[in-house]
């Protein structure tokens, strides 16, 4: 119980002080519960031993044997209640002591923060070291504007400065100005992006239509050469050696026509996604 003291006062630990002192908490309390459990069992085990043999007197009080027995019992059953409520009164405490504690480090932490900066030592931070903490802690150039909106919000009238007790809400409007700048630059990147994205888009409009007339072209070419070729097994029968040569040389150069169209279309297909920003290539 006693050991539990410093967990419901307010005294000054730190987290790792209140850590300390729940374990020496619930290790005091499991080590009684033991204890108290033991003499119990004890009691039980050799009880018949330990009764008064004398007979009972009607009217007389219980003997001394008696009474120191219903005593001890008393007090082991009280030593088991307060070791009992000792456990439950650390684990309950415990949570709160550890917010209060983190509450008190978070507090040093940012008065040895303002004091980092608090460079001519007037327990105020002028504009100057303001900006010096904003780049220090959130490596962050406050812009003019930011600045003068931080002022007119956080420093009274006639002050020379952000006091500590205004110093928390400082940082705050410090990150909010930073993750401001932020969303600009995001905006302006994004805007960016849909600029360019639809110029892209136009090229690859443009590129689709030359591919697309180069492929008709192609097609045009290959069905010629079907039309050249189909006739020659009838041809063939009534034709001459010398016309029928002059006639495949016809044909081969149909066919040739027809291949370089159909090559030059795989080729432009092929070159469509060239040219373009990589980051957008998912997009197209």
């Amino acid at each position: 119980k006693e050991k539990a003291v410093p967990l419901e006062s307010d005294a000054e630990l730190s987290v790792d002080d209140v850590e300390r002192v729940a374990q020496g908490v619930e290790h005091a309390g499991l080590e009684a519960r033991a204890k108290t459990k033991a003499c119990t069992d004890f009691i039980l085990q050799r009880g018949p031993e330990m009764r008064d043999p004398s007979p009972v007197v009607p009217g007389q009080p219980p003997s001394e044997l008696k009474q120191s027995l219903a005593r001890l019992l008393q007090r082991i059953n009280e030593c088991t209640r307060t070791a009992e409520g000792a456990i439950t009164t650390a684990r309950a405490t415990k949570n709160t002591a550890v917010r209060r504690a983190a509450a008190r480090d978070k507090t040093k932490e940012m008065e040895a923060t303002f004091e980092k900066y608090n460079k001519d030592c007037d327990d105020m931070l002028s504009k100057k070291e303001v900006s010096e903490l904003a780049m220090g802690e959130f490596k962050f150039t406050v812009p003019e504007d930011a600045l003068t909106r931080i002022w007119k919000n956080m420093v009274e009238e006639g002050a020379r400065g952000v006091t500590m007790e205004r110093f928390q809400w400082l940082r705050v409007m410090i990150g909010a100005a930073r993750e401001g700048e932020r969303d600009d630059k995001r905006r302006v990147e994004r805007e960016e992006k849909e600029s360019i994205f639809q110029g892209l888009k136009n090229d690859l409009a443009d590129k689709i239509k030359e591919a697309s007339f180069t492929v008709d072209e192609a097609d045009k070419a290959v069905g010629i050469a079907e039309q050249n070729v189909q006739p020659l097994q009838l041809k063939a029968k009534a034709m001459s050696a010398s016309a029928m040569m002059e006639l495949a040389d016809e044909v081969d150069e149909v066919i040739k026509e027809a291949k370089a169209s159909v090559t030059q279309s795989r080729q432009q297909i092929d070159t469509l996604g060239e040219g373009f920003d990589a980051r957008f290539a998912n997009d197209l």
